[in-house]
């Protein structure tokens, strides 16, 4: 059996990074943010719009999210009927 056969598919620095990014764009964290940007004008931007800043770090979370799966090779491959 040759070796290169059983080499995991690689997984790419971009994928793991969008992979943080989607952890840290992720909305269940919008209060932590909040905390932590506090006295800035980033936190008072997200105090004073939170629903336009959960909108786009939703939509900023979902696509990380699929777009660090598809680089790091953990996408659905399961067969489309």
């Amino acid at each position: 059996m040759d070796a290169r056969a059983r080499v995991p598919p690689p997984r790419t620095l971009r994928g793991y990074l969008m992979l943080g990014l989607a952890f840290v764009t992720c909305p269940c964290h919008l209060p932590i943010l909040a905390v932590l940007l506090a006295g800035t004008a980033a936190g008072a931007y997200l105090k004073n719009n939170l629903t336009l800043t959960g909108i786009a770090l939703t939509a900023a979370f979902v696509t990380s999210l699929l777009l660090g799966l598809r680089w790091i090779g953990l996408e659905d491959k399961s067969p489309k009927k």
